[in-house]
């Protein structure tokens, strides 16, 4: 194997670049699959949020906004201006520069700065609710971490109790056993003590 000349067989698709291409497909992919990560983290962040349906619903506001601007207020002169108008009230910036003249383009202004207001306090709300959550839910984790903690020492505490128990046990047993001990040296004594008395009866008969 050693003998086979890669460096030349790979040499005319290193010269051609085929091989550059072939590294920079990978690394497109690669950017890719990152890419695709984020997008379903945004993804899941948009429907634990629900705000995939508020930014749908504002979408819909914002196109209904503009058609009814532009087709009931004749100082709007364009779907753009139209739109621009819709876009900077319902954002509560409000420039200014275009104004509806009409009944029904002031109500409908009207409707559209309220609506943005209370899309933004819900998209606040959503988001300010999520973050709420997921702290929540750690506290509760470390909560039950600490709660199984508890157990495992109340379980460890009531081991060494029962061996604690165990050892008094043992250690009554123990003492009871030197008192017994102590009672038959005691008792030995008193029979060594006869004996010597005897023993000396006999020597004194003896010498007698």
């Amino acid at each position: 194997i050693a003998a086979i000349p890669f460096d030349l067989i790979m040499l005319p698709f290193v010269l051609n670049g085929s091989l550059l291409r072939v590294f920079k497909v990978l690394k497109f992919i690669k950017v890719i699959a990152l890419f695709s990560q984020f997008f379903e983290t945004i993804d899941f962040f948009l429907k634990k949020t629900h705000l995939d349906e508020i930014f749908g619903i504002t979408l819909l506001v914002v196109l209904a906004s503009t058609l009814g601007l532009y087709l009931f207020d004749p100082s709007i002169n364009s779907l753009f201006d139209s739109l621009w108008f819709v876009l900077s009230t319902i954002t509560t910036v409000g420039y200014g520069d275009i104004l509806p003249q009409s009944g029904a383009g002031k109500i409908i202004g009207l409707l559209t700065l309220i609506f943005g207001v209370l899309i933004f306090s819900t998209v606040t709300g959503a988001i300010a609710s999520y973050f709420a959550r997921r702290i929540l839910m750690n506290e509760d984790f470390n909560i039950t971490e600490n709660d199984d903690n508890i157990e495992k020492l109340k379980e460890n505490l009531s081991y060494n109790k029962q061996n604690i128990t165990e050892v008094h046990a043992k250690v009554d047993d123990i003492d009871r056993d030197v008192e017994h001990l102590k009672k038959e040296i005691n008792e030995l004594k008193e029979l060594n003590k006869q004996l010597n008395d005897e023993i000396k009866s006999l020597n004194e008969n003896l010498k007698n």
